[in-house]
């Protein structure tokens, strides 16, 4: 998130020592340069693997024992609420795939792939959209979301509404689960092919080039041949916002990276991190670049700028 000195995110990482326990950083990018805070630490038995903060406070989900979790901590590490709720339907150890979430107001809401009981077509997997109440975990609503049966990229909860990333289209639902429209993708390579050595054998792998981000009227869809924009309020199409085909970090398979996110500040100035699963578990990104228009300079951060 934005404010006037900088660019915030949170982050947490596995921490071996001083016993197994996760570590809570508060990372700011202001200029050229990355400064963390260490906030707290937590022991791991939490199983988490999402975060969401704001300027106060950090909220993580997590599955356990067949129901979805919701804690809360302040700042300083100190438990704001817990609270836990049934799956509707859920089929008891089935598999369970937790996209996005955010929380508004006396709510929660939370989107997932899992597998439902269904009298007549025994289990089946659809992904839902479920609200709960914030203080008592009660269950306010869950729709399935229906996009003819495609598995989802991604979806992520931007202002109020839902955006179902799939391999064609881009889906845009309420965040009561109503389909409001569906915009069709620029075509494009939407992986990066790459050499990497695993257990001493080399093997390719596809790293993600396929994600979006949303802010105010603009949604903003990532590829390998750079970023495109679309601009709701005049209904037209997707055009090239940034042109990625002199980008070492697009194209270069020595390179192993995936885009994890991007965040557009305005039109001048924008982010984006990458990451690379085999070489660091958690929730840091590898590196974040940083672009600006005037020469659509890149400058590295590396993951090591984000300890202590």
């Amino acid at each position: 998130y934005s404010e006037k000195n900088g660019i915030y995110f949170y982050t947490f990482t596995d921490v071996r020592t001083k016993g197994n326990n996760y570590k809570f950083l508060k990372n700011n990018i202001n200029g050229n340069k990355i400064k963390s805070k260490f906030l707290f630490r937590k022991p791991d038995n939490i199983p988490a693997y999402y975060i969401d903060g704001s300027m106060n406070n950090i909220l993580l989900p997590y599955m356990k024992n067949n129901k979805q979790h919701f804690v809360c901590y302040n700042s300083k590490g100190k438990e704001i609420y817990h609270i836990k709720s049934r799956v509707p339907n859920k089929t008891k150890n089935s598999s369970y795939y937790f996209y996005d979430f955010v929380s508004k107001g006396n709510k929660i809401y939370y989107i997932a792939n899992y597998g439902a009981n269904r009298k007549k077509d025994g289990e089946t997997y659809y992904t839902h959209v479920i609200s709960i109440n914030k203080k008592t975990g009660k269950l306010l609503g869950n729709k399935k979301l229906d996009n003819g049966g495609i598995e989802p990229d991604k979806i992520l909860i931007a202002g109020k509404k839902i955006y179902e990333l799939t391999d064609k289209s881009l889906f845009v639902y309420s965040l009561s689960g109503q389909k409001l429209n569906e915009y069709i993708l620029p075509e494009g390579e939407k992986t990066k092919s790459c050499v990497v050595s695993t257990a001493g054998t080399n093997i390719k792998q596809d790293f993600s080039f396929h994600n979006i981000f949303v802010k105010g009227k603009y949604i903003y869809y990532v590829n390998c041949d750079g970023i495109y924009r679309y601009d709701t309020g005049e209904n037209s199409e997707f055009q090239l916002f940034y042109d990625a085909k002199n980008d070492k970090y697009f194209s270069d398979s020595s390179l192993v990276y995936g885009i994890r996110e991007i965040y557009i500040v305005n039109d001048k100035e924008f982010y984006i991190s990458f990451n690379n699963t085999y070489d660091y578990e958690s929730d840091v990104p590898v590196v974040i670049l940083k672009y600006l228009s005037n020469k659509w300079k890149a400058i590295l951060r590396s993951n090591r700028d984000c300890e202590v």
